[in-house]
């Protein structure tokens, strides 16, 4: 059933500032989307992603910051009562709980095609080097 929702999405067509150009906006299937999130905004940031991923027929692999693993837990039980009402595969949706090492597999793996991070600039700036992420979405804290 989730396959058949993301084949039915249209994007929009917005004008662009650049003459003769149009900002397309496209809802792809990408297999595996990972999202790593921070104790400060471990949820909201998740919710959005992982709602975007679902419609499109995504799963979704998800490292909670280290030092929330409740919110964590807590997040994937709900979220598991959800998809077994609506009888999905629990499978969609995955936690990994760890340190670095954990985000730095998510950022690295190649079955991983979209990784959505949300963290402070050491995230990017030295610690995780994401030459090799095929797509990154990166969010700053205070952007929100």
């Amino acid at each position: 059933m989730i396959f058949i929702w993301r084949q039915q999405l249209n994007g929009l067509v917005v004008p662009s500032d650049r003459s003769s150009h149009v900002i397309a906006e496209m809802w792809n299937y990408l297999s595996i989307m990972g999202a790593v999130t921070v104790f400060h905004f471990p949820c909201f940031v998740l919710g959005w992603n992982t709602s975007i991923a679902f419609i499109c027929g995504n799963f979704v692999v998800w490292k909670g910051a280290s030092t929330t693993p409740l919110i964590t837990i807590a997040i994937t039980e709900i979220l598991s009562r959800v998809l077994k009402k609506n009888n999905l595969p629990g499978v969609i949706f995955i936690i990994l709980h760890g340190g670095a090492e954990i985000g730095e597999a998510i950022a690295h793996g190649t079955n991983i095609f979209l990784v959505s991070f949300h963290g402070t600039t050491k995230f990017i700036h030295g610690r995780w080097s994401i030459d090799f992420i095929n797509a990154t979405f990166f969010e700053p804290p205070g952007s929100c």
